[in-house]
C-alpha cells in the first residue's frame, strides 16, 4: 500500500488496468445511459474480495485519507446528503479509516435501519414518520505526513454543538458527516438543508448525494404505473437541481457526485412494494438522471453495475451490506483521489 506521505503516481499505479480490456474504475462521469444495460447476473454466492472480483482496488486507511484530503482546506468537510444507502458507503469509509474493515463480509452496525449510536438528530420523516436518526457526524485528526494513521482514530466529537473540529486546532482536522435526505425533491425539507450547508462558515469541500429509492417505492398516489413514478423522479430531480444551483449562487460550491439508484432485487422484497419496485425502473431512473446530473455539474457514481451482477447479497431488495457497498465506498473514495475525474 501507498503510504501517508502518498503521491499521485503510487495512487495512480495502483488504480491502472490489470491486462487488456480491464478498467479498473467503474466510475465513469461521462458514461451515456446505454452504460446502465444490466451485464449477466451472478446467482451463486461466493467468497470474493473487493479488489479480485468488483475490479476495484481496496484502499487502505493511508490512502483513503489522502483521498479525503486531497482538496485545498487544511480541514476538509466531506457531506454527505442522502438515504439509508448513503449512510452505508459513510459508515463504510468511517470503517476503512478506523481500521476495521479488513474482514470483506464484515458489516458496520450503521447500516441497520434504528442504528442510533451518537446520532446527532432524531427526527419523524413522511410517508411513514417513524422516528429514527437522521445524521450522524465523525472527526479526524489528520496525522502529519509519514506519520501512521492509529486505529480508531475517527470519532464523534467530543462535545455536542461545538464548533467542528474544535478539539483539533493544533493541526488538520477531517470531518465527515451524513445527513438524511428521502425523496429526491421535498421543499420544506431540502431547502433549509441547503442553505444551511451553502451559508455554514465553511462550506462543505465534498458534498455526496444519494436519492431516488424512496421515489420509486413510494410514487404518487402509490400508483405502481412506472411512468408515473419516471415522470415524477423527472419533475423531482429537475426541481432539487434548480435549488441546488440557486442554494450555493454566489459561494463556494462544493465538489459534488451522486450514487445511482442501485439494481433492485424485486424476489427479495416484501410483497407490497413488488409492483412498485424493480431492476428496471431503477435503470431506466439512472438512465433519465445521469445526464441531468452531467448538466448541472454532478458527477455520477455508478452503483447500478456492481449490485446488478451481485442480488444475491442484497438483504432486502434494496440494500448490499457488506462487500457491495464496501465496493461502492471504494468507487467514491477513488473518485475524490483521482485528479482526472474531475475534469472528465
Amino acid at each position: 500500500q501507498c503510504s501517508l506521505a502518498v503521491s499521485f503516481s503510487c495512487l495512480l499505479g495502483r488504480m491502472a488496468p490489470r491486462g487488456p480490456g480491464r478498467p479498473l474504475v467503474r466510475v465513469q462521469l461521462g458514461e451515456q445511459p446505454a452504460a446502465f444495460h444490466q451485464r449477466p447476473v451472478r446467482t451463486t454466492k461466493q467468497a470474493f474480495s473487493v479488489e479480485e472480483d468488483l475490479d476495484v482496488p481496496a484502499l487502505g486507511p493511508a490512502e483513503a485519507l489522502f483521498c479525503l484530503t486531497r482538496v485545498p482546506p487544511p480541514s476538509p468537510w466531506i457531506a454527505v446528503f442522502g438515504d439509508s444507502l448513503s449512510r452505508g458507503v459513510f459508515f463504510d469509509i468511517v470503517s476503512v479509516l478506523n481500521r476495521s474493515a479488513r474482514a470483506p463480509w464484515a458489516v458496520h452496525p450503521g447500516h441497520g435501519v434504528n442504528y442510533s449510536v451518537e446520532c446527532t438528530i432524531t427526527e419523524a420523516r413522511p410517508p411513514t414518520n417513524r422516528t429514527k436518526c437522521g445524521g450522524f457526524e465523525q472527526e479526524l485528526p489528520v496525522p502529519a505526513p509519514g506519520r501512521p494513521l492509529a486505529p480508531g482514530s475517527l470519532r464523534t466529537p467530543a462535545a455536542r454543538g461545538a464548533a467542528p473540529c474544535a478539539g483539533h486546532r493544533e493541526g488538520p482536522c477531517l470531518r465527515l458527516t451524513w445527513r438524511l435526505k428521502t425523496f429526491t425533491w421535498e421543499p420544506a425539507f431540502d431547502v433549509p438543508s441547503l442553505r444551511a450547508l451553502a451559508t455554514a462558515s465553511t462550506q462543505p469541500d465534498v458534498l455526496l448525494l444519494s436519492f431516488g429509492i424512496w421515489d420509486m417505492q413510494y410514487p404518487p398516489g402509490g400508483d405502481p404505473d412506472p411512468k408515473v413514478g419516471l415522470g415524477n423522479f423527472n419533475t423531482s430531480l429537475r426541481s432539487f437541481l434548480q435549488a441546488f444551483a440557486a442554494a450555493f449562487e454566489g459561494v463556494h460550491r462544493p465538489r459534488t457526485l451522486w450514487l445511482t439508484v442501485v439494481a433492485v432485487v424485486a424476489a427479495k422484497l416484501p410483497a407490497w412494494k413488488r409492483p412498485r419496485m424493480d431492476v428496471e425502473r431503477a435503470r431506466a431512473y439512472n438512465a433519465l438522471a445521469a445526464p441531468l446530473m452531467r448538466a448541472a455539474g454532478v458527477e455520477v457514481v455508478d452503483t447500478f453495475t456492481s449490485s446488478s451482477e451481485h442480488p444475491d447479497l442484497c438483504k432486502d431488495g434494496v440494500h448490499f451490506p457488506g462487500i457491495v457497498s464496501k465496493h461502492h465506498s471504494q468507487l467514491v473514495l477513488q473518485a475524490l483521489c483521482d485528479p482526472l475525474q474531475a475534469l472528465r
